[in-house]
């Protein structure tokens, strides 16, 4: 490994000026205390502390640090427009060589942040030919080529967003080097190498945990950015890591400060809940799925949140407390801005659209005309703009929509193509799912067929072994029923009554009931609603075997 250079003394050199040729005093303790949070990634706290000094003499190293100090903090916090008002009018005061550097590299890149990107990216270029002056610290160079690589991001000019987080990965400069990985790994997802990704983001956290300065939003946007492509290749040589709880550390054990809500820690949650799912951990999935609703602090999430729930629930045949979390989700949806909406957050349309077409057809098909109307795409920064995923989904939903209004060949022409799209990039389970819906509006049963084996490879102990029904003849009870047991179960689980069974069948009303009397006693359940219960529970489905018509007469003959 690069051995790396202590970067929290270095950025230092340009809070404190090595350029003077005075011996510089020891700082004031409320400085120190300052830097001392800023280095456990507390920049609140930094904030407070130089907020408590009060005014420092103006271009006394004092004032150079605690200034530096600021902007830094401000600068991580994402808070762009105030470093602009902070060093915009200051930056010519900073002495030549490492404060100079750094001001304006902190000034470029908020300048950059703030939208302004050709100006930022001016002023960060011609500040990289400054830094190129003898004595200018190494880890100053390293940010400054980081800070470019960030704006050619910025303005998705992958190939030099690559080269230049190159660059400052190999310099071994602690922090700076650990985001130029993150970097790489996000112009890997853009580029759709998603494989890539998934291991310079695996190779991000190594690196964070062998830096000396902390930085939680790093740290957690890297393990939302692992969650999120692992849920998307699970397969059998993709298992994720959501049941590794070093994976999904942020903090340092030691860290008593409460943890926060983020919308990064909910999705996290979120598609880990879909990952025990998939691992058949069903009460785990529930606890995450429900943990990660209670995460939820604005409506546009909480609709996401609920909609992931209510799909979740009826993923495991929970159809009762799904449609439940749908309505809930529904109702909250009707009081959100939507078009005020420029990130992820509006995809909670396609997925409460999604959940409803089996719960609430109407509020589908309204769900899918809000997203449809919202006057802009996705914010191109949005990393998720262009990910095949989002393509793919919105033709998935859109399938599901017209498939519950009775559009069975529009349907099948976008749950066709949505399924080919998924498989595409690598994602098999939404894949399996668009195939399944799929078989329900063609005669053609290749799509289940093909849909099965992913399972069986793949998911053999997921929910969908459930959906294709795989694994019921290897339940032990169900094992030991005669096939006309197993036809009047199918449609049992199916939702049918006794009557309704009889008709699709065949089979005489009264022959029906001693069936159903056969299977509560196998399963030794007092209710129909019970056997419905423990079947779901035990993951049972059956294929549907009704008999064309011409034959049913034979059925109703023969008992």
């Amino acid at each position: 490994m690069t051995p790396r250079t202590d970067f929290t003394e270095e950025c230092t050199a340009g809070m404190s000026s090595g350029k003077r040729e005075r011996v510089v005093p020891p700082p004031a303790p409320a400085l120190t205390d300052a830097r001392s949070s800023w280095s456990r990634g507390d920049f609140d706290g930094c904030l407070a502390l130089l907020d408590a000094i009060g005014t420092l003499p103006a271009a006394s190293e004092a004032w150079v640090e605690g200034t530096l100090l600021r902007a830094r903090s401000l600068y991580r916090l994402k808070r762009y427009a105030e470093v602009v008002a902070l060093l915009e009018p200051t930056h010519s005061a900073f002495a030549p060589g490492d404060e100079s550097c750094t001001a304006r590299m902190l000034l470029g890149s908020s300048i950059t942040r703030s939208g302004e990107v050709d100006r930022g990216l001016a002023m960060l270029e011609a500040t990289a030919v400054h830094a190129e002056a003898p004595g200018v610290h190494a880890a100053v160079r390293t940010e400054i080529t980081h800070a470019r690589a960030l704006a050619h991001w910025t303005r998705r000019e992958l190939d030099a967003a690559e080269r230049l987080a190159r660059q400052a990965e190999a310099a071994g400069a602690d922090i700076i080097s650990a985001r130029a990985t993150q970097l790489r790994g996000y112009v890997a997802m853009a580029q759709h190498r998603f494989p890539d990704a998934l291991a310079l983001f695996h190779a991000t956290l190594d690196a964070y945990w062998l830096c000396r300065e902390r930085d939680s939003d790093l740290v957690e946007t890297a393990i939302l950015a692992i969650s999120s492509i692992e849920l998307m290749l699970r397969s059998r040589s993709v298992p994720g890591t959501h049941g590794i709880p070093e994976r999904r550390r942020v903090r340092e054990p030691w860290d008593a400060t409460p943890a926060v809500a983020s919308v990064a820690a909910m999705q996290i949650c979120a598609g880990d809940a879909w990952q025990f799912a998939h691992d058949g951990d069903r009460d785990t999935a529930f606890r995450k799925m429900r943990r990660a609703e209670e995460m939820a602090s604005v409506p546009a999430w909480r609709v996401w949140a609920l909609s992931a729930r209510a799909l979740l629930a009826e993923a495991f045949g929970e159809r009762g407390s799904a449609r439940e979390h749908a309505a809930l989700a529904s109702e909250i949806s009707q009081g959100v801005d939507w078009s005020a909406t420029t990130g992820e957050e509006r995809i909670a349309l396609l997925l409460l659209a999604e959940i409803a077409t089996v719960t609430d057809p109407p509020a589908a098909r309204a769900a899918l005309e809000t997203y449809d109307a919202l006057p802009a795409p996705i914010d191109p920064g949005n990393v998720i703009s262009t990910d095949p995923r989002l393509g793919a989904l919105e033709e998935y939903v859109r399938g599901l929509v017209l498939r519950s209004e009775g559009a069975t060949t529009a349907a099948g022409t976008c749950l066709r193509s949505a399924a080919a799209r998924f498989a595409e990039c690598g994602h098999l389970w939404r894949s399996v799912l668009a195939l399944i819906a799929l078989d329900a509006v063609s005669a053609d049963s290749a799509g289940m067929d093909a849909a099965r084996a992913i399972v069986s490879e793949h998911f053999p102990k997921s929910f969908l072994a459930r959906r294709v029904g795989l694994g019921a003849l290897s339940d032990p009870i169900v094992g030991g029923l005669t096939p006309a047991q197993r036809d009047v179960l199918a449609l049992l689980l199916q939702g049918l009554n006794a009557r309704e069974i009889a008709t699709r069948t065949g089979r005489a009303y009264n022959t029906v009931r001693v069936h159903i009397d056969r299977l509560r006693e196998a399963f030794k359940t007092s209710s129909i609603h019970a056997l419905v219960v423990d079947c779901h529970r035990r993951g049972i489905v059956l294929p549907v075997r009704v008999p064309p018509a011409h034959k049913r007469e034979a059925v109703r003959n023969c008992g």
